[in-house]
């Protein structure tokens, strides 16, 4: 068993402990790194700046202990997720030119049409 079906298998009462089979045409590397902080933004095309503000709210986030209150995050590993991937390069003018599949997961997690 690979290592997604392992934890879909082991959070299967969990809400949204599902995939979706979409592969993403650019995806980070794994973790959250000053490197995958400047990816997420040349990808964006972003100015200057908002790399600057992104980098400095990376530094802060480096600093921070987990959160002492609500649910025990000691089981993430933050280490090996991927913070950024994207699953095209479209752009739509309406909810009805999403993609269905695109439209279904968003209707799982809890996010309404906008």
């Amino acid at each position: 068993m690979d290592k997604l079906e392992d934890i879909l298998a082991n959070n299967a009462g969990y809400e949204f402990g599902f995939h979706d089979d979409v592969d993403p045409i650019f995806s980070t590397n794994e973790g959250l790194t000053e490197d995958v902080v400047r990816q997420i933004s040349r990808d964006k095309s972003e100015p200057e700046w908002m790399l600057n503000y992104r980098l400095q709210a990376f530094h802060v986030y480096e600093k921070m202990p987990f959160p002492s209150f609500g649910p025990d995050l000691s089981g993430l590993d933050l280490k090996n997720m991927k913070y950024y991937q994207k699953y095209t390069n479209e752009t739509h003018d309406s909810w009805n030119e999403v993609p269905t599949d695109v439209r279904d997961t968003f209707d799982k997690i809890g996010i309404p049409e906008a």
